[in-house]
């Protein structure tokens, strides 16, 4: 394998999956890194199996490459605490660095997430926008960025962070998949206005941000956002449009709140983990817009996709996964 090829760890994930099949497509000598098992539809001679997320697996793993996609993360979901979120994203990350200290990578680039800044972030987010780990999952990407930055200080490793928004289009698990599926169902409603606005990213511009950190002579930390942050009744106006239902009803918010306080007692009344709570209605309150003057600088390019056409994607691939 040529010594500059490109390994992906998290490569069945949505993302490293996304970038995989981009540089795959493109040409480049790439190689996803899997657990047992996993990675069958590639040729062998594009995945690697990892045996234990260890140093001296990691390492095996490595030979040959140049350059290391770490896309792979443990995610914030209920039931998952902080040692678990610890010990994959952050001693595997530092398992992951030694690693490649030994396999003579010269680059890693980590997608990070702007849970960092917290739930409740003020002003428009950038990359000096004061951190907030408050949850296991932020706590853990954040202290997984600062061990990936003291390689990078002893030069070690040239190191590009990307503290990803919310990601959507084909193969999205994450908001966007949640909000479509459900107005699709006619089981969404907008709280009040819905002028809060959310900053939200097309898979396919954190591929291109992806492909050109690769080659780049830049390092550092980049908030990755489209420029555009769409209000929540824009959004759901657009997938609501897609997918040729009326658009999603304003309810006042006092009414959302104690229909989700009602739903939440029940689930739990039932020992169910509730699917709508009264702090996500309240999340859902909160803007969150970010900006992504930074990274548009640094690699020349623009951070938009339009609304309606990164929707129609995502809603065609749903459809013909079955999904909707």
């Amino acid at each position: 394998m040529p010594s500059e090829a490109i390994a992906i760890t998290g490569a069945s994930g949505f993302i490293g999956g996304a970038i995989l099949a981009r540089l795959r497509e493109l040409g480049v000598p790439v190689v996803g890194l899997f657990r047992p098992g996993r990675g069958g539809a590639l040729p062998p001679t594009m995945r690697r199996e990892v045996r234990g997320w260890n140093e001296v697996a990691l390492r095996s793993a490595l030979d040959g490459v140049g350059v290391v996609v770490h896309a792979a993360s443990v995610v914030h979901r209920p039931g998952v605490g902080l040692a678990e979120h610890r010990a994959f994203n952050v001693e595997g990350t530092r398992s992951l660095i030694a690693a490649a200290r030994g396999a003579g990578v010269r680059r890693v680039v980590f997608l990070s997430t702007i849970k960092v800044y917290g739930e409740a972030p003020t002003g428009i987010i950038d990359e000096n926008t004061v951190i907030d780990g408050s949850s296991p999952y932020a706590a853990t990407k954040h202290d997984a960025e600062q061990a990936l930055q003291e390689a990078a200080v002893k030069g070690d490793i040239a190191v590009v962070i990307f503290r990803l928004c919310p990601v959507y289009g084909t193969g999205d698990k994450g908001n966007v998949r949640r909000m479509t599926s459900a107005i699709a169902r006619r089981r969404f409603v907008v709280p009040g206005d819905g002028a809060t606005r959310k900053s939200i990213v097309h898979v396919s511009t954190v591929v291109e941000a992806v492909r050109l950190s690769l080659r780049a002579d830049i390092q550092g930390t980049f908030v990755l956002s489209d420029r555009a942050a769409p209000s929540i009744r824009e959004l759901a106006d657009t997938i609501a449009s897609v997918l040729g239902r009326r658009r999603p009803p304003s309810i006042p918010i006092a009414l959302v709140l104690a229909a989700a306080a009602a739903l939440e007692s029940g689930a739990r009344m039932m020992r169910r983990s509730p699917t709508t709570t009264v702090e996500l209605v309240r999340k859902s309150l909160r803007s969150t817009v970010c900006s992504p003057t930074r990274v548009e600088r640094a690699l020349g390019i623009e951070c938009h996709v339009d609304l309606r056409h990164g929707v129609e994607q995502e809603v065609s691939w749903l459809r013909r996964e079955g999904l909707l």
